[in-house]
């Protein structure tokens, strides 16, 4: 692996737990300055200790752009994949906790919410009460979010709907953790499954569900590094599986498994920040 950028933590203070965020890129710089525009726009990398980005299939002109920002960056030169790429991206990082983005995830908040949010989330991280935290959008989450219409076609309120979870009750009970996507109040819907926590912003409530009935996701999360590497891509690089997304590991793939259902964490889901919203053509 060969860097052409540059990595360290930024100017603000470490008064307290140390706090990044990465970003991972590969191709479409398009999605990049959409999505770092947007952060520029609400000052959100302000809030942060590092920001950094790691790019799969580095050119100089990806670490041109993520300078033009302010913002350290570092690469191979070959397609890493997305678990090779975020185990790199994770390493590059120094920070205690991080928050973890793909190059085409740009913020739809303003600043106070996402001051608001990102504190509440580390508070809940710091407390053990949450090991990781989504921080996409539930109003908002973008493109490439079929989960939404899963939930809905088995808990929704026609007679297919009752069949289905009639005849596929694991099915049903594992979907129950997308309700915040989609109910008013999922916490009395499934008042077992999604759990309000002491946490909240001026969007709403903040909630957390078990993994038994919440997926992992690569989108926009947040968790504390040291988690990350030894609970994520150290599992993930060794996971039985067979399955590859353009024959390299995925994390989805990896993670959604015995070993994220029966661990016994839990998942923090704020309102969210950030949507998903391709802009440029990565080429498939």
């Amino acid at each position: 692996m060969t860097s052409l950028g540059h990595s360290g933590l930024g100017h603000s203070s470490l008064r307290h737990a140390s706090l990044g965020m990465g970003i991972l890129s590969w191709r479409d710089r398009l999605s990049l300055e959409n999505a770092l525009k947007s952060y520029r726009d609400q000052n959100l990398l302000s809030l942060f200790d590092q920001t950094h980005v790691f790019f799969s299939e580095q050119s100089p002109e990806d670490h041109a752009l993520a300078a033009e920002f302010g913002v350290s960056s570092s690469g191979a030169d070959e397609n890493l994949g997305i678990l090779g790429g975020f185990e790199a991206l994770g390493q590059a990082m120094e920070t205690d906790y991080i928050v973890l983005v793909e190059n085409d995830c740009p913020l739809i908040e303003n600043f106070e919410e996402a001051k608001a949010q990102i504190e509440a989330s580390q508070r809940l991280l710091e407390s053990g009460d949450v090991q990781i935290v989504r921080l996409r959008s539930l109003r908002d989450p973008g493109e490439l979010f079929n989960t939404v219409d899963k939930y809905k076609r088995m808990h929704g309120n026609s007679l297919s709907s009752f069949m289905k979870r009639f005849f596929r009750r694991k099915k049903a009970r594992a979907l129950t953790g997308i309700a915040p996507y989609v109910e008013e109040s999922p916490h009395a819907k499934f008042p077992s499954q999604v759990l309000l926590t002491n946490e909240a912003s001026e969007l709403g409530p903040i909630y957390k569900v078990d993994t038994r009935f919440l997926n992992w996701t690569n989108q926009s999360i947040m968790m504390k590094r040291d988690f990350f590497l030894s609970q994520v891509i150290d599992y993930a690089k060794t996971a039985n599986t067979t399955r590859r997304v353009n024959g390299f590991r995925n994390l989805e793939i990896e993670m959604n498994s015995s070993h994220w259902r029966n661990n016994d964490w839990y998942v923090g889901m704020p309102q969210g920040l950030f949507t998903h919203q391709r802009v440029g053509i990565r080429g498939y």
